[in-house]
C-alpha cells in the first residue's frame, strides 16, 4: 500500500497547480489512494501552493489541519514551522521541528529549518549541530549551505560564510538567492569588485531582481561610479517603483554629479509612487545644503525629523544650517538633540565646544571637547582646543597637560609642540620648555612658529646669543615677521646693543598699526630703562613711568606686567635716591 500511496502522492503533486479548489484536491486523494487518512497530504501541499503564492495566512490554516490529520508526516511538521518562523513565533516552530525529526531523524530539511530557528532564537551553538546535521544526511542541497552562510555571517564567521555561500553556488549555480546573498556580504565586506561580479550572475540568473539592482546602485555610490548607480537604481525602480531606497539612491546619485536639476526631479516624483520616509526628508533636505541652499533646506529636515524624532543625522544636518544662517543658539538646541540621541556623535559635540568657545564659555568648551575625546580615538586636534580653553582661563597645569596629550597624539604637529614649549614657561619650567622646543627645531629647522618660540626661550633663559641667531633665522625667511622683530629688539637690549635695537624699533614705532601696542611701547620703556641705569639719563624717568602706566591701563597680559612693573619700581626708586 505504501508504494501505491508513494506513487499517487506525486501524480497529485503533479495535479497540484490543475486544482482551483480544496475540496476537490482532498477529493482527488481520497479517490485515488482510497485511504481517508489521506487529507493530510492535501492539506500539507494546499498549503504550500498557498504560501509560495503568498497567502501565508490561509497556507497556515492548512499546514495546521495537516498535522492534525491522521498519518501526518514529517514534512508536514516542517512547512508548518516555516510558516510560524516567518512570523515570528520561533518557540511553536521549534516545537514542531522537533516533532518532524523525531518522525524522521532523515528529513534533512528538518534540521536546516530547525539551524535557521536556532539561530533567530540566538541558540548559536545547537543551531551549528543542526546545520551540520542537515548537511550530512544530505550534502547537495545548496539551500542548507545558504542558511548555514547566513548564521556564519549573523555570528561573524565571515570566512565561513564565504565558503558556504561559495559551496552552494558550486553545488547549484543557478541558485539566484545564493549569489545574491553572497554579494551583499562582500559588499558588507567592502569587497566591491566580488560583491559586483556576485550580484551580476545573481541578475544574469533574474533579469527582474529589483534588490540586486538596488545593491549594484549602492556599490556602484559608494565607489564613486555615479552614472553606474544612476543606471542601476533606475533598474531597480522599473521593476519595483515601491522601494523609497532606489529613489534616495537615484537622487545622491545626481547630487554628486552637481546635476541639480535631475536631483531635486527625483524627490517629488519619489512622492507618487511611495509613502515618505525620515530618511527620504533627510536626502532632500542635504541635497538643498549640498547647493548652499539653507533657507529650503529647513522645512525638509523638521519633516524628517516629525517622521522619526530619533533621527540624529537630520538634527545635525539641521545644526548646520541653523549655523549658516547664523542663528546659532538653534544650532546649538539642534546639536543638543543630536547627543542625546546619539551620545558619541563626536562631530556634533566637538560643534558645540566650538559654540560655547564663541560665547566664552571655556567651562562648557571643555565639558563637550572632553566627550568628543572620549567617543574618538583621532582626538589630537581636540586636546589643542581643550589646552587652549584652559589657558585662557589661567589653568597653567591642566593646560600643560592637555598640549602634552596633543604631542604624543601628533609630535609633528608644530602648533602643539609650539604651544607645549610656551605652556613650560608659563609654569616656570623652562628647561622643559627648551628641551621641547629644541627637539621641534631639530625635526624642522625651517618653521618659523618653532624659531621663533626657539628664541624667546633661549632669551627667557638669558641666552642671547644663541636667541639672536634663531630670531634672525626666522626673520630671513620672513622679514615683515613682526613679532621676530619684537623678541630680536629685546635681546639687543639685554645685549647693550642699543643702537641696533633702536634700528629695529624704530620702523616699527613708525607704523600707524603698532603705535601704542603693548609691545612697543614695552620695548620702548625698556630701552629708556636701559639708557636711564647705564647712561645716568635721569630725564627720562618720568617719561618712561608713564609709557608703564600705560602698559598696565591698557593691558593685563601675562608675563609682560610683571615686566612692567618691575621696570616701573626699579624707576620709582632711582628717582626717589
Amino acid at each position: 500500500m505504501n508504494s501505491i500511496i508513494l506513487f499517487m502522492l506525486d501524480f497529485i503533486k503533479k495535479l497540484v497547480k490543475k486544482i482551483n479548489k480544496l475540496d476537490d484536491f482532498i477529493n482527488l486523494y481520497k479517490e485515488n489512494a482510497g485511504e481517508v487518512s489521506m487529507p493530510s497530504y492535501a492539506y500539507m501541499n494546499w498549503g504550500i501552493k498557498l504560501l509560495d503564492s503568498g497567502d501565508e495566512k490561509k497556507a497556515l490554516e492548512l499546514l495546521e489541519k495537516s498535522v492534525e490529520m491522521p498519518y501526518a508526516n514529517s514534512d508536514s511538521y516542517v512547512n508548518l514551522a516555516i510558516v510560524l518562523a516567518k512570523e515570528s513565533k520561533y518557540e511553536l516552530a521549534l516545537n514542531y521541528l522537533k516533532k518532524a525529526t523525531k518522525l524522521d531523524n532523515e528529513n534533512a530539511k528538518a534540521y536546516q529549518i530547525l539551524g535557521s530557528v536556532y539561530s533567530e532564537m540566538e541558540n548559536f551553538e545547537e543551531a551549528k549541530k543542526a546545520f551540520s546535521t542537515s548537511i550530512k544526511i544530505n550534502p547537495r542541497n545548496s539551500q542548507t549551505y545558504i542558511n548555514r552562510a547566513i548564521f556564519y555571517a549573523k555570528t561573524g564567521k565571515i570566512k565561513e560564510a564565504h565558503l558556504d555561500f561559495k559551496t552552494a553556488c558550486h553545488i547549484n549555480p543557478g541558485n539566484t538567492q545564493g549569489w545574491f546573498l553572497w554579494g551583499v556580504l562582500c559588499s558588507q565586506c567592502k569587497d566591491y569588485i566580488n560583491a559586483v561580479e556576485r550580484l551580476k550572475k545573481a541578475v544574469s540568473l533574474d533579469p527582474f531582481h529589483s534588490d540586486a539592482y538596488y545593491h549594484l546602485a549602492s556599490i556602484s555610490f559608494l565607489t564613486g561610479q555615479f552614472t553606474e548607480a544612476i543606471k542601476y537604481a533606475k533598474k531597480s525602480i522599473a521593476i519595483n517603483p515601491k522601494r523609497i531606497e532606489c529613489y534616495i539612491a537615484l537622487a545622491e546619485s545626481w547630487l554628486q554629479l552637481k546635476n541639480e536639476k535631475e536631483c531635486f526631479s527625483v524627490y517629488p516624483n519619489t512622492l507618487k509612487e511611495c509613502s515618505p520616509t525620515s530618511q527620504f526628508y533627510y536626502s532632500w533636505g542635504v541635497s538643498f545644503q549640498f547647493f548652499k541652499k539653507w533657507e529650503e533646506s529647513f522645512e525638509k529636515l523638521k519633516k524628517a525629523i516629525e517622521l522619526d524624532n530619533k533621527n540624529h543625522l537630520a538634527y545635525y544636518a539641521l545644526s548646520i544650517s541653523y549655523f549658516k544662517t547664523e542663528k546659532e543658539d538653534e544650532a546649538a538646541k539642534m546639536l543638543e538633540k543630536t547627543i542625546e540621541i546619539k551620545p558619541d556623535h563626536t562631530i556634533a559635540l566637538y560643534n558645540l565646544g566650538q559654540y560655547y568657545i564663541r560665547k566664552n564659555d571655556y567651562e562648557n568648551a571643555v565639558k563637550y571637547y572632553k566627550k568628543a575625546v572620549a567617543s574618538n580615538i583621532n582626538s589630537g586636534h581636540i586636546y589643542l582646543n581643550i589646552a587652549s580653553c584652559y589657558e585662557l582661563m589661567n589653568k597653567k597645569e591642566e593646560a600643560l597637560e592637555y598640549w602634552k596629550k596633543a604631542v604624543e597624539y601628533n609630535p609633528k604637529n608644530t602648533d602643539a609642540k609650539t604651544s607645549l614649549a610656551n605652556a613650560y614657561l608659563k609654569t616656570g619650567d623652562i628647561q622643559n620648555a627648551i628641551r621641547k622646543i629644541r627637539s621641534a627645531y631639530k625635526e624642522n629647522k625651517k618653521d618659523i612658529k618653532i624659531l621663533l618660540m626657539y628664541g624667546v626661550l633661549l632669551l627667557n633663559n638669558n641666552e642671547y646669543f644663541e636667541a639672536l641667531e634663531k630670531l634672525d633665522e626666522a626673520i630671513k625667511i620672513n622679514p615683515d615677521y613682526e613679532i621676530a622683530k619684537f623678541a630680536k629688539t629685546e635681546c639687543l637690549i639685554k645685549m647693550g646693543k642699543i643702537e641696533e635695537a633702536e634700528s629695529i624699533l624704530g620702523p616699527l614705532e613708525e607704523k600707524e598699526e603698532l603705535k601704542d601696542t603693548n609691545d612697543i611701547l614695552y620695548l620702548r620703556a625698556l630701552i629708556n630703562e636701559y639708557k636711564i641705569t647705564k647712561s645716568n639719563n635721569l630725564e627720562l624717568i618720568d617719561e618712561t613711568i608713564k609709557i608703564c602706566d600705560k602698559i598696565i591701563s591698557l593691558h593685563n597680559e601675562t608675563g609682560i606686567d610683571s615686566k612692567i612693573l618691575a621696570i616701573k619700581n626699579n624707576l620709582i626708586k632711582i628717582k626717589e635716591n
